[in-house]
């Protein structure tokens, strides 16, 4: 089997087509009635400018039902990313499952002192030949935060890493500095390509486009999805609601904000350019009120990101 064929998702479904339904039409409802912060001028007035109501003072705008209807039937129904060599490598879309590597880390084990440490460059290079020489793993992920580069710009070194010790496509991410780097990014990505116009044509990279839980876009990662958009960079909206603290304490209730933050993504991104690749990134939390801290394992988790 081709890393582009994938494998096939198991279909498991935990609600009824009639609390999906109710889910979706309650999500617009929220961005219709309680509305979605954006704290971008511009973003205000591109919605602004498509039909929703604004208050500028409280920087919210009110997208109607019939925006997120429009925008929803906009959006490409798959996502396809290519190797550097122009092989289509994923089809992101219907059943197919793909596996990658974490990303992100902050420390590294080391083998030889058998203890915890800061990951550096070599760090970086060594875990993305690993993951180039395995055949199940069609995508790289920036995974280590190397300390051996000034932070403002070690996420898009991370990037630069992985694009050119690997072939396969990237999932990069400019967080912490996503002002910063953004453009960069999408410069160092069509330059391996070629030009711009062969990035669109054959993307290399999917970018995640973090929301702030409860409805909330800063500037910053307005700017992003924008960017990503308007160059037809594939996105992943990410919602991390915490329940209980940033979402509803229920499963049902927090599923229903993210899918509204979801919509709210999609909309700002086809108003940006029409045909936006975009796709849901699902990352809601269960919070230990005890402890202080997210319960990662916990099966409120997986439920919840299931459905």
């Amino acid at each position: 089997m081709s890393p582009s064929e994938g494998n096939r998702q198991p279909n498991i479904r935990l609600l009824a087509d009639d609390i999906i339904e109710k889910v979706i039409n309650e999500a617009k409802a929220i961005l219709q009635e309680v509305g979605i912060r954006i704290r971008a001028q511009e973003g205000l007035q591109l919605l602004g400018d498509a039909g929703a109501r604004i208050d500028w003072e409280k920087q919210l705008a009110f997208i109607p039902g019939n925006l997120v209807d429009v925008s929803l039937k906009s959006v490409p129904s798959s996502i396809r990313l290519y190797d550097r060599g122009g092989k289509e490598n994923l089809v992101l879309g219907g059943d197919h499952v793909y596996f990658q590597p974490t990303s992100s880390n902050i420390k590294v084990w080391d083998a030889e002192i058998e203890n915890l440490r800061d990951p550096m460059v070599q760090d970086l290079v060594d875990f993305v030949r690993v993951v180039d020489a395995l055949d199940h793993i069609a995508i790289q992920t920036t995974n280590y935060y190397p300390v051996d580069i000034p932070g403002e710009i070690a996420s898009l070194y991370r990037s630069f890493v992985c694009l050119k010790t690997s072939p396969k496509p990237l999932f990069a991410s400019v967080m912490p500095t996503p002002r910063l780097n953004t453009d960069t990014l999408i410069k160092l990505a069509a330059a391996i390509r070629g030009s711009e116009e062969a990035l669109e044509k054959q993307p290399l990279i999917i970018c995640p486009v973090p929301t702030l839980s409860p409805l909330t876009w800063l500037a910053d990662n307005y700017y992003m999805l924008t960017q990503y958009a308007r160059k037809k960079i594939p996105s992943v909206i990410s919602m991390a609601p915490a329940m209980g603290v940033s979402g509803p304490v229920s499963i049902l209730g927090t599923v229903t904000q993210q899918t509204a933050e979801f919509f709210s993504g999609v909309v700002i991104s086809q108003l940006a350019r029409p045909g936006a690749p975009v796709m849901v990134g699902n990352y809601i939390e269960l919070f230990d009120m005890r402890a202080g801290t997210t319960c990662m394992g916990s099966m409120e988790n997986y439920m919840a990101n299931m459905a």
